[in-house]
């Protein structure tokens, strides 16, 4: 039997926290980009803007997006009931160094960060365990 710390991480999990957001679904990065956009957030202003999905499947979604170090949920320490939800702030350090990466177009908006193509693939099959990308 191995000890917790002998398993190898998820293949997600040794992806760069900027590669993350690529395996996130078109509602997940949307919800993502909510919480980006309206910095830190309640759990009732989350329900507010996304009434269309039930509590619960926000409670999944919102927690798949903490599992991938993507979002930050801090409770209230005087009330337990209120918990605000962040960027994390790895994620947040990684796009803010990711400006100096992004080329023009030439409509003179910015194109999505450039990666390498082998960079995911590589992420994903590592079978080193004792190396974490």
């Amino acid at each position: 039997m191995k000890a917790p710390n002998e398993r190898p991480l998820e293949p997600e999990l040794r992806l760069p926290v900027l590669l993350r957001n690529d395996l996130l679904t078109p509602n997940m990065l949307r919800l993502l980009m909510h919480i980006e956009s309206h910095g830190p957030c309640t759990r009732d202003q989350i329900d507010s803007a996304f009434h269309e999905y039930a509590s619960k499947e926000l409670y999944y979604r919102l927690e798949v997006l903490r599992l991938l170090s993507l979002v930050s949920i801090q409770v209230d320490p005087e009330n337990s009931a209120v918990a605000v939800i962040t960027v994390h702030p790895d994620y947040k350090a990684a796009r803010m160094g990711q400006q100096h990466r992004l080329e023009p177009k030439s409509t003179g908006t910015f194109a999505r960060p450039l990666k390498p193509t082998s960079e995911l693939a590589d992420a994903l099959h590592a079978h080193d365990t004792h190396k974490v990308p």
